[in-house]
């Protein structure tokens, strides 16, 4: 069974917005954005991405492969930007991050880089 457009961004919406109040609530109750609270805010932007982006996808087209192409090769190059400073942080032992919030920031940082990047190539082509 196929959803409609409308239904697929609604629901995309949906659980952003309630992913987005979760971490709302639990960075006030706790004072500070921690690392499960990273992870959540992330997938709350990937969520509002992939509202905006669906109705593009929903058809598998040229156009559609190329935003996917265009959004994977920015990303990689600003992933690979971010590790390059984290790596150079570490390097000069500026850093208070352990091994687990690090690997957390980058995974919150690519997951929302990726979409991000679709939304805008989506917005280009």
């Amino acid at each position: 069974m196929k959803m409609d457009v409308r239904t697929g961004q609604i629901m995309h919406l949906l659980v952003g917005t309630f992913c987005l109040i979760v971490v709302i609530a639990k960075s006030f109750h706790l004072g500070y954005i921690g690392e499960n609270e990273l992870l959540l805010l992330s997938m709350a932007i990937t969520m509002f991405c992939l509202a905006y982006i669906y109705p593009h996808f929903v058809e598998n087209d040229e156009r559609t492969k190329k935003i996917k192409e265009r959004g994977i090769f920015f990303s990689f190059i600003f992933i690979m930007c971010y590790m390059f400073i984290l790596m150079a942080i570490f390097l000069f032992n500026e850093t208070l991050l352990n091994g687990s919030q690090t690997i957390t920031l980058l995974i919150s940082l690519s997951t929302i880089t990726v979409f991000i990047s679709f939304g805008i190539m989506a917005k280009r082509y």
